[in-house]
Protein backbone atom coordinates (compact mmCIF):
# COMPACT_ATOMS: atom_id res chain seq x y z
CA UNK A 1 0.00 0.00 0.00
CA UNK A 2 1.07 3.17 -0.43
CA UNK A 3 0.50 6.15 1.29
CA UNK A 4 0.17 9.62 -0.69
CA UNK A 5 -0.53 13.00 1.06
CA UNK A 6 -0.82 14.28 4.60
CA UNK A 7 -4.05 15.59 6.57
CA UNK A 8 -3.25 16.84 9.55
CA UNK A 9 -1.24 14.54 10.48
CA UNK A 10 -0.78 10.94 9.48
CA UNK A 11 -2.66 9.66 12.24
CA UNK A 12 -6.28 11.15 10.81
CA UNK A 13 -5.23 8.78 7.42
CA UNK A 14 -4.17 6.05 9.51
CA UNK A 15 -7.50 5.90 10.70
CA UNK A 16 -9.07 5.07 7.53
CA UNK A 17 -6.72 2.72 5.99
CA UNK A 18 -8.69 -0.48 6.64
CA UNK A 19 -11.50 0.83 5.45
CA UNK A 20 -9.56 1.75 2.02
CA UNK A 21 -8.16 -1.74 2.44
CA UNK A 22 -12.00 -3.43 2.23
CA UNK A 23 -13.12 -0.91 -0.19
CA UNK A 24 -9.38 -1.86 -2.38
CA UNK A 25 -10.30 -5.72 -2.18
CA UNK A 26 -13.90 -5.08 -3.14
CA UNK A 27 -12.88 -3.20 -6.42
CA UNK A 28 -10.24 -5.92 -6.89
CA UNK A 29 -12.49 -8.30 -7.71
CA UNK A 30 -15.31 -6.47 -9.21
CA UNK A 31 -12.83 -5.59 -11.83
CA UNK A 32 -10.26 -8.31 -11.90
CA UNK A 33 -7.99 -6.82 -15.53
CA UNK A 34 -7.45 -3.65 -13.01
CA UNK A 35 -3.48 -4.03 -11.75
CA UNK A 36 -3.82 -1.39 -9.23
CA UNK A 37 -6.53 0.80 -7.12
CA UNK A 38 -6.59 3.80 -5.93
CA UNK A 39 -8.81 4.74 -3.04
CA UNK A 40 -8.82 8.87 -1.95
CA UNK A 41 -10.13 9.96 0.41
CA UNK A 42 -11.44 13.90 0.63
CA UNK A 43 -11.37 15.75 3.69
CA UNK A 44 -13.66 18.32 2.75
CA UNK A 45 -13.84 20.39 6.10
CA UNK A 46 -10.15 20.61 5.99
CA UNK A 47 -8.65 24.40 6.71
CA UNK A 48 -5.74 24.52 4.51
CA UNK A 49 -6.75 23.49 1.00
CA UNK A 50 -3.67 25.35 -0.81
CA UNK A 51 -3.17 22.26 -2.92
CA UNK A 52 -3.97 18.60 -3.29
CA UNK A 53 -1.72 16.97 -0.36
CA UNK A 54 -3.33 19.55 2.39
CA UNK A 55 -6.59 17.88 1.82
CA UNK A 56 -6.72 14.72 -0.45
CA UNK A 57 -5.22 10.97 1.13
CA UNK A 58 -4.52 8.29 -1.93
CA UNK A 59 -4.08 4.94 -1.01
CA UNK A 60 -2.60 2.97 -3.69
CA UNK A 61 -2.78 -0.61 -4.21
CA UNK A 62 -1.53 -3.28 -6.29
CA UNK A 63 -3.42 -6.55 -7.10
CA UNK A 64 0.00 -8.19 -5.66
CA UNK A 65 -1.47 -7.40 -2.60
CA UNK A 66 -4.97 -8.96 -2.66
CA UNK A 67 -4.28 -11.98 -0.96
CA UNK A 68 -2.64 -10.06 1.83
CA UNK A 69 -5.46 -7.95 1.80
CA UNK A 70 -7.78 -11.00 2.42
CA UNK A 71 -5.87 -12.14 4.86
CA UNK A 72 -6.00 -9.43 6.66
CA UNK A 73 -9.96 -8.80 6.29
CA UNK A 74 -10.33 -12.08 7.45
CA UNK A 75 -8.29 -11.83 10.73
CA UNK A 76 -10.21 -8.86 11.66
CA UNK A 77 -13.65 -10.82 11.17
CA UNK A 78 -12.30 -13.73 12.97
CA UNK A 79 -11.80 -11.46 15.91
CA UNK A 80 -15.08 -10.25 16.24
CA UNK A 81 -18.82 -11.92 16.72
CA UNK A 82 -19.56 -12.03 13.20
CA UNK A 83 -19.97 -15.40 11.78
CA UNK A 84 -19.41 -15.26 8.45
CA UNK A 85 -18.71 -18.28 5.97
CA UNK A 86 -16.23 -17.36 3.06
CA UNK A 87 -17.71 -17.52 0.01
CA UNK A 88 -15.18 -18.92 -3.25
Amino acid sequence: MILKGVVRGRSVSEKYALQMKIYAYIAFNLFHHAYSIICRLFFVRSSAKTNDDDWIVSFEFSRNELERLHKEILELMNKTDVNLQEHN
